[in-house]
């Protein structure tokens, strides 16, 4: 589009035509004609404030001859090699091919034949280093030490060399040889073996260095058999060691080992990519100062924060990124906008016909001019950098985030209906770098629009150099975007209201203007202005999908300002596609989950329903007759059924509708079977308990009840025996457990839909949890120092406890033999029998509000199981809250709880417990070697502040309910009274009486004191 500026005049009324287009606009921007206010001649020129912007404008010839200087200039300085120790730092992103910078060089050798070059190519850690050349010449794979295996600096000299035998028939060369210069020769006798004939070829075979052959009846056995044969002597003459900057990488081995007096274990270059080249001065070529040494690196490892990890990657969003914020720009990572990168990173990830849609391959140095570098990193992807706010975004159309009208407009506005001829271009050439040119600077098949050159009436040419994208696709490709979004140069800069102001730099929006003829016309925003006192201003330029698509056929103006689109033409839906199950269940305000299909389709192409149309959606169940219907905006592209049952099949149909006009398209059908909450929730991943907190990454689906958690004591896995850690279901991380086990447990968890269903594997944590803390024990019961009091079954009290008995080949298990082995005697034991032992009845009669009862036990043997029960009044009168006799129904007492699994701690109650433990048969006999019940009060603290204390003692009144003082702190107080001291006495319990002194150590009146009182 090429039209002239737009100017808005406000000047004299003899004009005549000035005081209507001032009331027009007042009327477009929503105000009357006296708040108006426009300069008198808006004659704007768009300037983008972002970096990415160049590439728009056609540059003049002036500046594309410098353009393309500077990129030469550019790519020969990252290929020289040079000797320096302070070379500007140099970062190398995805593959690019650098030069050296030499910073050591030394000798050795008997005659100091070597060179050996310490050669750094760039400030940081590389992945790899995939190729080495040395005046342009690759050297291809390295053996283990680092030595050539071919190519021009790998000597080859052809030896011979011979090798005597005696009566074998057989021989291993030192070396391979060359099988066609193989000859055995050996003597053989006359007929009737009384003399020699004279030497015979045998003939001969060759596996690697061994050489074979079969000799002739007559050989005399006593004679030499001699192999000569040929050989290929091999010497490398360039070794190379290759360090690619990692933060623990030592000092090179073998400079300390060949330059013992220059080179020591501290000579390290950690942070830096580096290779240490030796080179044999006997290749003439070595003798003439130091060669040209470039590598193909596959450089930095950047920080992804879609993954929150860091690896090699060509995406240009982390490039940024990782640039922004290195050592060369300083920018503070939290200055930029991460939800942008991850966007315009997703973008550049996206596989289109080249492959990935943008990739960077380069470097760049500290001395670099920032803003040129930032430029052409932003063209890489076609996007831009906003130096503002530091946002970050890719080439790619996205659907506008907001709709704009005229009464949004709140002050000046300026339009700029198209570009100047002198900066229009319908064709681009340039040069870029590939592995495709060797990586060297190469120009690329020139594009050029054949439709543009027809409206222009002639070729108009612009110079773009692309230093950082390697493929001749992708150049194309950004070729065409650029070409094709500087003929849609349609500019607004206006002053919106502060509905404008969550707007960013690359969202688009659509405009509606009566007055300008505009219908939901799609804008980018392309620079963003605001002040506390005024609106928001913003520059808008027209947009169209068809720029960011892939394909080279274009239209002369994607987006024509005034052509309407024919209203009754009217396209059924490209393809339609049904999805139903997890990611698209529904939660009501009840917290139901139901299920719902999502029916989804591509843009619509027919622009009356795209303005003002409508898209209806039918279904029905296959044996129903009856459609339900469901109808949305003509711009959407999808729309949710719901109301539709698990595992049935539903057609759907779905139609293009311009509602006034009654004219509709043709039906779409889809057959779908309905998934719904059928499907698990994902498993549970990065579990850990610190304390008795236990932590998870919180598990993403809509449909979630909560978590559940279960213990095992030992190495145990097995889900369904696993003890309950809590009741109910666990909602949030981190829990905590409260009461928690002791000692070595497996620590399980799952996640848990509405339906029940539980996620496909457990979450595991393995862990030594050491004893239970305990603080106050207000009472214990020792089982083992008691003898093991209660019921006994399978064991028997011994000296190291209670032990399990053993199994023999005798009477054994049902699955042991009757006699057992014959190598046995007659009485073996096998296995020890399963151990279980039920507790004596336990009263516990010193429990206070909040004391934890822990059971202290020590054991051996395999699958660990523990139960406890209530069986006194507990179990006879219930809670405080039960009546006393209970409904009629229920008998007068019901005798003991049933057996629960013991969960480690539990909130203690004055009540009668019981405890079973079991130990399982096995190998491994089963052991109780120290059995205890602890029961600990919590701890209570009270802060008293600013006590005055009386010269007679002063009782310290707390408010807390102590059983027991443990310890009172007191810390005097600025004061007049003289005192010095202050002494605390407790004896009297629960009644402390503290006092102050002064320097003769006489009571004095008068002082204060901050208290601290611990007990429980």
């Amino acid at each position: 589009m090429r039209l002239v500026l737009l100017t808005l005049l406000l000047v004299a009324p003899s004009f005549g035509w000035a005081a209507p287009v001032a009331a027009a606009i007042a009327v477009w921007a929503g105000v009357t004609t006296a708040t108006v206010v426009m300069v008198a001649q808006i004659a704007l020129t768009i300037g983008m404030a972002i970096y990415g912007s160049a590439q728009q404008k056609r540059a003049s010839k002036r500046a594309a001859q410098k353009a393309r200087d500077d990129f030469n200039a550019a790519i020969q300085e990252r290929t020289l090699t040079g000797v320096s120790a302070d070379a500007p730092y140099r970062y190398v992103y995805g593959r690019a091919r650098v030069g050296s910078h030499v910073v050591f060089m030394g000798t050795s050798g008997n005659k100091d034949q070597y060179k050996h070059l310490v050669c750094v190519h760039a400030a940081h850690e590389c992945d790899a280093i995939e190729e080495i050349y040395i005046q342009g010449k690759a050297l291809g794979s390295l053996d283990g030490n680092g030595f050539v295996q071919g190519g021009d600096y790998y000597k080859v000299d052809t030896l011979s060399a011979t090798q005597e035998v005696v009566n074998v028939t057989s021989v291993a060369l030192p070396v391979a040889p060359i099988a066609s210069s193989v000859r055995v020769v050996g003597w053989v006798l006359d007929e009737a073996f009384t003399e020699f004939t004279g030497e015979t070829l045998f003939p001969s075979t060759v596996v690697g260095n061994v050489v074979s052959w079969t000799p002739p009846a007559n050989m005399d056995p006593g004679r030499t058999i001699r192999v000569s044969y040929t050989y290929y002597q091999y010497t490398p003459q360039v070794r190379v060691i290759k360090h690619l900057g990692t933060p623990t990488d030592p000092a090179d081995a073998t400079l300390i080992s060949e330059l013992p007096g220059q080179w020591n274990a501290n000579c390290v270059l950690r942070g830096f990519t580096y290779t240490v080249v030796r080179l044999d001065l006997n290749q003439a070529e070595f003798q003439n100062g130091i060669p040209s040494i470039e590598v193909v690196l596959r450089g930095k490892k950047l920080y992804d924060p879609r993954t929150s990890t860091t690896y090699w990657n060509q995406n240009p969003a982390l490039v940024i990124y990782d640039y922004l914020t290195s050592e060369i720009c300083g920018v503070d990572a939290a200055d930029l906008n991460i939800s942008r990168l991850i966007t315009a990173a997703n973008v550049c990830d996206e596989v289109i016909g080249v492959g990935k849609r943008y990739t960077f391959n380069g470097s760049v140095t500290a001395i670099e001019t920032k803003a040129e570098v930032l430029e052409k990193m932003a063209q890489a992807m076609a996007g831009g950098i906003v130096p503002t706010s530091w946002e970050i975004f890719a080439g790619k159309y996205v659907a506008p985030v907001m709709t704009l009208d005229q009464s949004d407009i709140v002050g000046s506005i300026a339009i700029t209906p198209g570009i100047s001829d002198a900066d229009l271009f319908n064709g681009v050439r340039g040069q870029y770098i590939s592995s495709e040119t060797l990586y060297v600077a190469t120009d690329f098949v020139p594009f050029q629009n054949a439709a543009f050159v027809a409206i222009d009436g002639r070729e108009l040419w612009t110079d773009i150099t692309f230093p950082y994208t390697d493929s001749v696709q992708r150049v194309h490709n950004l070729c065409r975007i650029f070409a094709e979004d500087q003929r849609n140069a349609y500019t607004v800069k206006a002053t919106f209201s502060l509905k404008a102001w969550k707007l960013r730099v690359g969202d688009r929006v659509q405009m509606n203007s009566a007055f300008f003829g505009w219908d939901n016309k799609i804008f980018r925003v392309t620079d963003k202005k605001y002040a506390p006192d005024s609106g928001v201003e913003l520059t808008l330029k027209e947009d169209a999908a068809s720029i960011w698509d892939e394909a080279d056929q274009v239209v002369p103006d994607a987006t024509p300002n005034t052509n309407l689109p024919n209203p009754f033409a009217i396209a059924p839906l490209a393809s339609m596609t049904c999805q139903s199950g997890t990611n698209v269940l529904l939660m009501l305000t009840s917290g139901d989950i139901i299920s719902r299909i999502l029916v989804t389709w591509p843009p619509v192409t027919t622009q009356a329903v795209l303005d003002n149309g409508l898209i209806e959606v039918e279904w029905q169940k296959l044996e129903d007759d009856v459609w339900q219907r469901v109808t949305v905006a003509g711009s959407e592209t999808q729309a949710y059924i719901t109301g539709v049952d698990d595992g049935y099949f539903y057609t759907v149909r779905a139609r293009t509708v311009n509602p006034y006009l009654n004219v509709k398209s043709d039906w779409v059908y889809v057959t779908h079977q309905v998934i719904g909450k059928t499907e698990p929730p994902p498993n549970i991943v990065d579990m850990s308990i610190d304390g008795s907190i236990l932590s998870w990454t919180p598990v993403v689906a809509l449909d979630l009840r909560g978590y559940i958690f279960r213990f095992h004591y030992g190495n145990n896995t097995d889900w369904n025996s696993a003890v309950p850690l809590h009741n109910g279901f666990v909602t949030d991380s981190p829990f905590d457990l409260v009461a928690r086990p002791g000692g070595i447990v497996t620590i399980m968890g799952k996640a848990v839909d509405t339906s029940g269903n539980e996620s496909a594997a457990t979450a595991n944590v393995f862990i030594n949890l050491g004893d239970p803390f305990i603080a106050n024990v207000v009472e214990a019961i020792d089982f083992e120092a008691d003898g093991f009091p209660g019921d006994i079954s399978g064991a028997t009290i011994t000296s190291n406890g209670l032990e399990a008995n053993d199994l023999d080949s005798f009477y054994g298990t049902d699955n042991h033999s009757f006699y057992g082995l014959d190598s046995l005697p007659f009485y073996e034991p096998t296995a020890s029998a399963q151990l279980v032992y039920v507790t004596r009845e336990v009263q516990i009669q010193s429990a206070l509000a909040g004391s934890v009862m822990t059971l202290d036990i020590d054991t051996e043997g395999n699958d660990l199981f523990i139960e406890y029960r209530l069986v006194g009044p507990g179990s006879f009168y219930g809670q405080d809250v039960d009546s006393f006799y209970g409904p009629d129904a229920e008998p007068f007492y019901v005798g003991p709880t049933a057996w629960m699994p013991w969960p480690g701690q539990v909130l203690a109650t004055n009540d009668v417990y019981q405890f079973r433990v079991t130990i399982g048969a096995g190998a491994v006999k089963g052991k109780i070697l120290a059995m205890s019940l602890v029961i600990d009060a919590p701890d209570i603290v009270e802060y008293i502040a600013d006590l005055l204390i009386d010269a007679g003692g002063t009782t310290i009144p707390y408010t807390s309910n102590f059983s027991a003082i443990k310890t009172v702190q007191a810390t005097l107080q600025s004061n007049a009274s003289g005192a010095e001291t202050i002494e605390v006495n407790k004896s009297i319990n629960l009644a402390p009486v503290i006092r102050a002194f002064n320097s003769s150590h006489v009571a004095v009146s008068g002082a204060t004191a901050d208290i601290t009182i611990k007990g429980y």
